[in-house]
């Protein structure tokens, strides 16, 4: 029986080129791969987005917005400190809301007759105005009213439709500060520039003549305020003058040397009342003056004029928009993809998935046939003695592949003749999970390495169902796998070809009824594989995949080690740790995983391995 070895006794964590550590390190090395394999995701989510944006402006129209800049200031008494300060933010923010009011845009409506103009008051409000509208004002009755509007009906009242052009003006109205100044641009949007304009200009003139007649109200019931104040202190000037000319006549009935004090005081009162009274009525001369010519707090620095060039939609904004947004998506359906992909794909992969290590990996090449296709094996080969007369005439793109395949077999080897020193591992099986794995091609080309290397080879075919080994590298009349079974003393019809080093042992044909599993496990065999090791320095079992037969678990527990072949791209990682278990429940010692047909950069022009 063959000494029990278990993978945690190998202590091999990675021993070959290409394994990694098993935490996934974050960088370039791992996001171009990534890149490869979801570049169209990146690509289609790119041009699903820019295409929209490409519908988007062209299906819609397009808008200018026509700018009028006024200037704010405060007059009055101190005009001279105010100019000379910063204006009040309060101040400012408040003439802004005074222009958006509904009283100057209800005034621009009625000067240009916009209750009828067939851009703001004859369509339904789209869901984009809705929202530009509501981002405007943040008021709930603009949108009640945007969304009880009916264009058609003719009972609605002239208020309600003027209502509703407000609050579609509203949304194409921007007024802002610039800086720190006092200065404010008034912007609108129209799908005619002229339009823009003159509403923008209007809107402008609306606000200072609110501004002048509300001065003018204000003065107006300050001059009814200081009339009627000017009466009464009209009033006590005479009174007070009466007074004083009355004592001056009459004097002091008592006498009394206090009748000059008394007059002093009462010409003091009548003084105060004349400065009182002359105070306010300059004081209402001044607010008659600003009745009849008020000065406005606002004045045009700029008027509007139409613009030259559309303003919306922005077609290089939206669409470099859109196709950053498109990248970024395709590359969140892309990472989501990854992470839910439990497909194999690197080595890196393996050691992240299993507590096992990844061997080695095997690159993505094509089989390299003759001018015979039928007589060449349908499995890449390296260039070795024993596989010369399967290879054609070599060109510059064969050297490459058999360059490729050689480089990775012999990481390969070098890794399993450490293995096989340190642990006396000799009869070593290879499994894959699917058919198309490419046990095969790593079973054969190992043989083939060790023996031009100078090992006495064994290489045993036990794939009844596929014996690609026994069809294309066994010898003529070499003894089968069912003959050594059979016979009394297989080990004297083994004939070893003492010229390349490589004996091949073909299936034969076994009956349906029987497997070369059930044969080799049976308690009646005559034939132990660990009894190779005598003869032969390294012994390789080209083992039937898992999932079409149940030979490999069959024959594992009488191989010194089995290693599994996974595909990359194909194998997941949920396969393999079944795999491995199944294996591992009969007691066969899985000491690795090696991953065929992994994308390999420096030879993209290969692109398909069979088994």
């Amino acid at each position: 029986m063959s000494t029990q070895i278990t993978p945690n006794d190998l202590n091999l964590r990675v021993v070959a080129a290409g394994s990694v550590p098993h935490e996934r390190s974050l960088g370039l090395r791992n996001f171009l791969p990534f890149l490869a394999s979801n570049w169209w995701i990146i690509v289609l989510s790119s041009t699903l987005f820019v295409g929209g944006a490409l519908l988007y402006i062209v299906n819609t129209p397009p808008s200018y917005v026509a700018t009028a800049q006024l200037i704010t200031r405060m007059y009055g008494e101190q005009a001279a400190d105010q100019l000379s300060n910063l204006p009040d933010d309060a101040v400012i923010e408040g003439q802004i809301e005074v222009i958006k009011s509904d009283d100057v845009l209800r005034s621009t409506i009625r000067k240009l007759g916009l209750v009828s103009d067939p851009e703001l008051a004859s369509q339904t409000p789209s869901v984009v105005s809705l929202a530009r509208s509501w981002l405007a004002t943040a008021s709930p009755a603009d949108l009640q009213a945007m969304l009880s509007f009916n264009p058609v009906q003719a009972e609605m009242t002239v208020a309600e439709k003027e209502r509703f052009v407000i609050a579609v003006m509203r949304g194409r109205l921007w007024v802002r500060r610039i800086g720190r100044s006092s200065v404010l641009d008034i912007a609108f949007n129209s799908s005619d520039p002229e339009k823009a304009a003159t509403i923008a200009n209007t809107i402008a003139k609306s606000y200072i003549e609110k501004d002048i007649q509300s001065k003018s109200i204000a003065a107006t019931q300050a001059t009814d305020w200081l009339s009627t104040r000017l009466t009464e202190l009209r009033e006590q000037v005479f009174s007070s003058d009466r007074a004083v000319e009355r004592f001056k006549v009459q004097g002091d009935g008592a006498r009394s040397g206090g009748g000059q004090f008394k007059l002093k005081e009462l010409q003091s009162v009548a003084d105060t009342y004349r400065k009182v009274y002359e105070g306010f009525l300059q004081r209402w001369a001044e607010t008659r003056q600003r009745i009849s010519y008020p000065v406005a707090d606002a004045h045009f620095v700029t008027r509007a004029t139409a613009p030259l060039s559309k303003t919306e939609p922005r077609s290089a904004i939206i669409i470099t928009f859109a196709a950053l947004l498109g990248i970024a998506t395709g590359g969140a359906i892309a990472a989501v993809r990854t992470a839910l992909n439990r497909r194999i794909s690197s080595p890196s992969d393996v050691a992240i998935g299993t507590d096992l290590p990844c061997l080695g990996g095997v690159s993505l090449v094509n089989p390299i046939r003759n001018s015979n296709p039928e007589s060449s094996p349908p499995i890449p080969l390296i260039a070795v003695p024993r596989t010369q007369r399967f290879q054609a005439k070599p060109t510059a793109r064969r050297r490459r592949s058999q360059a490729v395949i050689a480089r990775d077999i012999r990481h390969l080897k070098a890794t399993l003749a450490g293995l096989c020193h340190q642990k006396r591992i000799s009869v070593i099986g290879f499994v894959g999970l699917h058919q198309a794995a490419g046990t095969t091609t790593i079973a054969a080309n190992l043989a083939f390495l060790h023996s031009a290397s100078g090992s006495r080879v064994l290489l045993i075919d036990t794939c009844a169902s596929s014996p690609t080994i026994s069809r294309y590298f066994a010898d003529e009349g070499s003894a089968t796998l069912l003959e050594l079974l059979n016979s009394a003393d297989p080990y004297s019809l083994l004939r070893i070809d003492e010229s390349d080093h490589l004996t091949v042992v073909p299936v034969g044909r076994f009956d349906e009824r029987v497997s070369p599993g059930d044969r080799l496990s049976s308690r009646r065999a005559s034939l132990s594989l660990t009894d190779f090791k005598k003869r032969f320095d390294v012994t390789l079992v080209d083992l039937p995949s898992l999932k079409d037969s149940a030979d490999a678990r069959a024959i594992g527990p009488l191989l010194d080690a089995i290693v599994v072949v996974a595909r990359a791209g194909t194998t997941t990682l949920d396969d393999l740790d079944d795999g491995i278990a199944a294996l591992e429940s009969v007691g066969a010692r899985v000491v690795g995983v090696v991953l065929n047909a992994v994308t390999d950069l420096s030879a993209r022009h290969e692109h398909r391995v069979v088994r």
